[in-house]
This record gives structure tokens, sequence and C-alpha cells, in this order.
């Protein structure tokens, strides 16, 4: 029971979904790197609970341009997840500090929810910053992964 938070990659360009890399010179697509980051949310037997759970200090910059939630254990339902995101000096990070604007990372009767349209967000990563995962509302799902694939600067 708890939540946990991960990092894996760096990936290229090919195979990240909604991103065409064509920002190269002479008509070359540049080398792309994106990283995916992984929180996973688990409340072990019984639906997640709401509010804000812990975050972890990112070593790198870069910018969020997705993200991909996913409930576990073929449960079906509902969450909604705001992300705060501070600096080491501001810390703690608090409502004030969400970067989602009002299209917060959504899972809606079902077992999954995807956006690379992120209106309203402030996606830019700067190394130092820490992000902190607040569950808004949450019917069923047990147990969650939040990915935010993140374009390296």
């Amino acid at each position: 029971m708890g939540s946990t938070f991960s990092v894996s990659g760096p990936k290229g360009d090919a195979g990240t979904p909604g991103v065409d890399g064509t920002d190269g010179v002479d008509g070359q697509d540049a080398p792309t790197i994106y990283l995916p980051l992984t929180y996973t949310i688990d409340n072990d037997t019984s639906a997640i609970t709401t509010g804000d759970k812990q975050g972890l200090v990112i070593p790198f910059s870069g910018s969020i341009i997705g993200w991909t939630a996913l409930s576990w254990g073929g449960i079906s339902g509902s969450i909604v997840i705001d992300i705060w995101k501070d600096t080491y000096a501001n810390f703690p990070p608090t409502v004030a500090d969400s970067i989602c604007a009002s299209a917060l990372p959504t899972i809606s009767s079902s077992t999954k929810g995807q956006s690379f349209v992120l209106t309203g967000w402030s996606p830019t990563i700067t190394a130092g910053d820490i992000p902190k995962f607040n569950v808004v509302s949450c019917t069923d799902i047990k147990r969650v992964t939040l990915t935010l694939w993140v374009q390296l600067t």
C-alpha cells in the first residue's frame, strides 16, 4: 500500500505516441529524447483515497508532452489526478502550483485514459522541481499508474 515513482528510458522518438520528430536541421529529424516518469498510487484492497500524495525531486529538465493513466487489477472505474509542482526553495507544492489547468489526467468509467493535448498546462520541468500528485476524486480504482511523457531539453 502506498505510492511509488519511477523513471525509465531514455527513449528515442520512434514509438513515442503523439509526437512528430521533425525538429531537425536541413530537413533531417534531430534526435529527440523522451523520458517516461511513472507514478503509482496503490491503496491495496480498497478504492484510492482523495488527497495529496508524495512526490520526488526531478533531476533533469524538459517539457511534458502528454500523459497516460492505467488502472491495474482489471478494475474499471474513475479517477482524477491533479499535479502540483514547485521548486525546492518553495517546497511543498500546493494547489496554487497546479500545472494542469482544467485538463486534469482522468480515467472515466474505464481502465485507462490518455492525452497528448495539454490545453492550459504549464508543462516545463526544470531540474530540481518537485511534483506532487493530488487525487481529486476516485471511484473503484485501487491501483493506478500515471505516466508523464517528458521531452528532454
